[in-house]
């Protein structure tokens, strides 16, 4: 059966891409390409792990791509070639951002990093866990000690990734629109900095996170040049390949500084038990809840990011339910399941068929803001930025864990900020002079 969902899985992508044509920053190709991924190494390990994908679960699968590509299909009742025009860069020249804006984002990542390094310090001191390892003692405190760091460490380091974000985005506007390489050592510290004070929060995730805003960076910007030309499509896709690379092996390192990758008895191991474990465990599920709604409190598994803030509010709602069970997946544990395990926990099947349909509606919406010639840079930072929860469709939920929730609204409104000050009225100082 993993043959058979991995074969149709293949036929359907390339109908997605046909259907798009050949766009790869499509929302539903994208979703179905990582299902694809994920399969194929479920494919590999399935002997290992012991397992073969049930009727049900294929059917669920396939039933939530399906969903996503008629959300898409819907926004882009707008004709495409609406937006095949020439892009008008915003600033229409090289950017660059002063010395004086250089070092100032740059003393105030290390001054973030300082804060949030001492808030980490003081959280664990009263930590109960049991590691040696600093990093382990972190998580440990976060997740079963219920303690984090002060709201100012969480303002500072939101500051900071927005600071890195449009800072990456200016490197690579000048590179893909005027081949100009930043020779500033300043900034490409600004971004070594801000990552090694991610692993302060005690996941890796960021460092993917921020690959895949690369990736999406130099995919919408190359297209926007090149009257969205799909003459490039493999040149861009080894190069996305190349980006990802990098970030799994970085990965894959931070994962010692945690212990995680300790666990393993090899990179592949690891590699295939984050990426592909999920199917297994989903699987897993099906085979033993079936579809139906599971849940004690409506959307207990799902709407964390929203519930947080329903509770700073004072409505009295149970904690969410972040952190699933356990199961073995061959030798080694996992507790990914795809989001679609939350989805159908909570809402049913039906449930989660609307919230994919409406996840491929908004997605491909944002795109489109995107897409016009005309459209500002913001529009393009805030989709590399948001992308990120389509490239983890096929692992674990992120749309309303990490995306609707108050926080968004924050660094919304700080890139927004940022970006008029950095980009747009530095570049009108500059021209002045």
């Amino acid at each position: 059966m993993i043959l058979l969902a991995l074969l149709l899985l293949f036929a359907l992508l390339s109908l997605i891409y046909l259907l798009f044509e050949g766009e790869l920053l499509s929302p539903s190709f994208l979703t179905c390409g990582m299902y694809f991924f994920s399969m194929f190494i479920a494919l590999i390990y399935s002997e290992k792990w012991n397992f073969d994908l049930n009727l049900e679960t294929f059917l669920v699968i396939f039933l939530a791509i399906i969903m996503i590509v008629l959300g898409e299909f819907l926004a882009r009742k707008v004709k495409f070639q609406r937006y095949k025009q020439a892009f008008i860069p915003e600033v229409n020249r090289i950017i660059n951002i002063s010395k004086v804006y250089t070092l100032s984002c740059l003393a105030f990542v290390i001054f973030a990093g300082i804060i949030y390094y001492r808030d980490t310090v003081e959280m664990i001191m009263s930590s109960t866990s049991n590691s040696a390892v600093f990093l382990m003692m972190v998580r440990d405190t976060k997740i079963y000690d219920d303690v984090n760091v002060s709201y100012l460490a969480q303002v500072c380091f939101t500051v900071s990734e927005c600071i890195v974000d449009i800072i990456a985005y200016r490197i690579i506007y000048n590179k893909i629109y005027f081949n100009k390489l930043s020779k500033s050592v300043f900034q490409y510290l600004i971004i070594i900095v801000y990552l090694a004070v991610s692993l302060l929060t005690s996941g890796r995730a960021k460092i993917l996170n921020f690959a895949i805003y690369v990736i999406m960076l130099l995919l919408l910007l190359h297209y926007k040049k090149t009257n969205w030309s799909r003459r490039h499509n493999f040149k861009l896709v080894l190069r996305s390949l190349l980006v990802t690379c990098l970030a799994i092996l970085a990965f894959y390192g931070a994962g010692f500084l945690t212990e995680k990758s300790l666990h393993y008895d090899n990179f592949f191991d690891n590699f295939s038990n984050y990426f592909s474990s999920s199917i297994y465990a989903l699987n897993e599920y099906i085979e033993k809840n079936g579809v139906d709604t599971n849940t004690h409190f409506f959307g207990i598994y799902t709407l964390s990011g929203i519930f947080v803030g329903l509770r700073k509010l004072g409505f009295i709602i149970p904690d969410s339910i972040i952190s699933l069970e356990y199961i073995y997946c061959g030798d080694y544990l996992t507790n990914i399941y795809t989001p679609l395990r939350r989805y159908i926990q909570d809402f049913g099947l039906i449930g989660m068929s609307i919230i994919l349909f409406f996840i491929g509606y908004l997605y491909t919406k944002l795109l489109n803001c995107a897409k016009k010639g005309t459209s500002s840079g913001i529009y393009v930072i805030f989709w590399a930025y948001f992308s990120f929860p389509l490239l983890y469709m096929s692992i674990e939920e992120r749309v309303f864990m990490d995306v609707i929730m108050f926080r968004s609204l924050q660094t919304i409104v700080i890139m927004y900020v940022l970006y008029r000050i950095m980009i747009l009225q530095n570049v009108k100082l500059v021209l002045k002079k």
